[in-house]
């Protein structure tokens, strides 16, 4: 019998997303959740870097009639785990083809790995790395699977997007889909603006931090209403002392940041460079 490719896609994508739904976390869950939560509910403005990006689908999660407030983000972070599948896929068929009959099996492939130890951590509670993943991801099957100003576009936009969730984790993927996007086809002047023109619209969402903290200066963490408690709280100036760093030049405390993120920095690069390489 043949199954359609979206079909494979869709059973994968639910698969990934029944599982980590059973074992989410039914309530608020450790590290940060609690913080998010909160600055989710108020609308406010989260710890540094701020998170605009991931504050707005938290809260709209929060409008859904299932369990607490808290098991609600939770499960959009095993959404957007399971949702990882679909770029995942799309990046597998532009490397090694399509398959018409069955069930394909990079599904299962995709399927199993989304499943790991680091997916099902992220994908149980709230927090922003599922989001930032799949939005990264993205950008890299824009890179890799499109063709033109709308390789580079959709590069950016998403990029621009992830950035708002983890500047950190987006800048650290940048190079690795520069190269994709080289790899993939010609690039000239006019790709370069879109994909930065693109990214500044996704970029834009930090303008909710300033807004949000003149309306809302009790809900705003770090009160970034001028341009130096903006850089603040973007670089996690002052937030770097609840770990060990000294507040100083701008320099020294995205050090202190590239530091405290080495490994989930480095682990970004290690996922997508050899996926720009292929």
């Amino acid at each position: 019998m043949t199954i359609r490719q979206a079909d494979r896609d869709l059973v994968c994508v639910a698969g990934v997303f029944a599982v980590l739904v059973a074992g989410a976390a039914p309530s608020v869950g450790w590290l940060d959740s609690g913080s998010l939560l909160t600055s989710a509910m108020r609308l406010g403005v989260a710890h540094p870097p701020g998170e605009p990006g991931w504050l707005a689908p938290a809260r709209l999660a929060q409008l859904v009639p299932v369990g607490d407030l808290a098991f609600r983000v939770n499960v959009l972070s095993a959404l957007c785990v399971a949702a990882c599948a679909w770029p995942l896929l799309i990046l597998t068929r532009a490397v090694v083809g399509p398959r018409d009959e069955g069930v394909a099996p990079e599904v299962f492939a995709v399927g199993l790995g989304l499943l790991g130890y680091g997916a099902r951590m992220q994908g149980n509670r709230a927090e922003v790395y599922a989001l930032v993943a799949l939005l990264l991801l993205g950008s890299l099957a824009c890179a890799v699977a499109l063709q033109g100003r709308r390789a580079s576009a959709g590069m950016g936009l998403l990029l621009g997007l992830a950035a708002t969730v983890h500047p950190l984790l987006a800048a650290a993927a940048t190079p690795a889909l520069l190269v994709a996007r080289a790899l993939r086809g010609r690039v000239g002047w006019r790709d370069g603006v879109h994909a930065v023109g693109w990214g500044l619209v996704g970029f834009a969402a930090y303008a909710w931090l300033p807004v949000r903290a003149r309306v809302r200066p009790a809900d705003a963490w770090g009160v970034p209403t001028d341009l130096g408690r903006f850089l603040d709280v973007l670089l996690g100036r002052n937030f770097a002392r609840n770990f060990g760093g000294e507040a100083g030049s701008w320099t020294s405390n995205v050090a202190v940041v590239l530091e405290r993120h080495a490994l989930s920095g480095l682990g970004i690069v290690l996922l997508l460079a050899p996926a720009a390489w292929l």
